[in-house]
């Protein structure tokens, strides 16, 4: 399967996971039919690492949250609002999405969460005919958020990682298709994600 049949059907089988969950009340990622670019806006009070060529900080408009991505980055919407962001280097694209938070508890929203769309996105791919192996890396925590990460590789070997960020306002999604979870892109892309709240 060529790398951007396989993307855009993990993109797909991933939002129709975490559709389905029943803790997640959000509906699909719908791309418009004309892409926005959003300019970085780029600031280093966090001490995050520097970034490399063709990256740039990316903070979203409604100044929620800000990540290192690449520095072109395109932005679409689920058909419920929700702001998707996308940046690609060569055939890896690193993604943001905001999904609806439900009014449990942090700890109790990310088991549920990340159980049930581990779960989902491991039943989807194989009934696609793609059957990936999906698997907890580990916890992971950052400013004003924590989740987990997971690990995936699909049969033809591509690898895969999402880290599920579990903040006051939103569950926010990064998912790098393409790269693994210990590619030092990878990294930077989970690790510097921060949550601002009252910044």
């Amino acid at each position: 399967m060529p790398q951007s049949n396989f993307k855009l059907l993990l993109t797909q089988t991933l939002t129709t996971a975490l559709l389905l969950s029943p803790a997640l009340l959000w509906l699909p990622v719908w791309a418009d039919n004309e892409l926005s670019k959003q300019t970085p806006k780029v600031d280093d009070s966090e001490g995050r690492p520097e970034a490399p060529k063709g990256w740039a900080l990316f903070t979203d408009p409604t100044g929620e949250m800000s990540v290192m991505m690449p520095e072109v980055v395109k932005a679409s919407k689920t058909d419920t609002g929700g702001a998707v962001y996308d940046g690609d280097v060569g055939k890896i694209t690193y993604r943001v999405s905001f999904r609806k938070r439900s009014g449990l508890a942090r700890d109790v929203e990310i088991k549920r969460f990340c159980d049930i769309f581990a779960k989902k996105f491991e039943e989807l791919m194989a009934e696609c005919g793609h059957p990936i192996k999906i698997s907890l890396a580990g916890e992971t925590r950052g400013k004003n958020w924590a989740g987990r990460i997971y690990r995936y590789t699909h049969q033809s070997g591509t690898p895969g990682a999402v880290q599920v960020a579990v903040e006051s306002r939103h569950n926010l999604v990064l998912h790098c298709m393409g790269g693994a979870d210990t590619d030092a892109e990878t990294r930077l892309f989970f690790n510097s994600l921060v949550v601002h709240e009252g910044d």
